[in-house]
């Protein structure tokens, strides 16, 4: 019976490998990639927990402007043009800087040729609104009327300026001035 004992020995073995190539080892293996998924799932969870914590910041910074800085923001760059309003508040400010004015029209929507403008990456959501102004009077009141500018509720940039001498010591300034509004494309998005 020993060369029996022997043979069973060898079957056992033999048993024992097939169990462990056949059956232990895929399970070794299913097992580490159920871990590799896990992990993969934790550090996809954990981005997107710092994900939800930046945008609850961002929320969080928009809800704590108030009411009143809010209503002066969509003051200062609204979603349409008011262009009466505008050519109003120059007008307002010719007559406060005590300067004459021969035109104060609107163009419409500012087109920006320079190759500044053109090399650049337009990215910006805003469209530029474009009045044109030509006023007379004194060196002291065309600095006035530029300072004023400056304070108005509108974001006014000098976009060009032409000043020419007149007779008895005036100035002329021909400038065309462009504001901005929010485009309509970010509206909607």
């Amino acid at each position: 019976m020993k060369p029996l004992g022997l043979l069973s020995q060898l079957a056992a073995i033999g048993l024992a490998i097939a169990i462990v190539s056949f059956f232990v080892r895929p399970t070794f293996t299913d097992i580490g990639e159920l871990q590799t998924e896990i992990q993969k799932y934790a550090d996809e969870r954990e981005r997107v927990t710092d994900t939800n914590l930046a945008l609850d910041q961002r929320v969080a910074e928009l809800e704590s402007i108030s009411i009143n800085n809010r209503a002066r923001l969509a003051t200062y760059m609204p979603s349409l043009l008011d262009e009466v309003a505008v050519l109003r508040d120059i007008e307002i400010i010719a007559q406060n800087a005590g300067v004459n004015y021969s035109e104060i029209q609107f163009n419409g929507e500012h087109t920006d040729d320079s190759d500044e403008s053109r090399l650049a990456d337009n990215d910006d959501l805003l469209v530029g609104q474009e009045f044109a102004v030509t006023i007379d009077g004194s060196y002291s009141r065309l600095k006035d009327f530029f300072s004023m500018l400056e304070q108005n509720e509108y974001p006014l940039q000098v976009y060009t300026l032409n000043v020419s001498v007149l007779e008895g010591g005036f100035l002329t300034a021909e400038t065309t001035l462009v504001t901005y509004v929010t485009s309509v494309e970010s509206e909607a998005e």
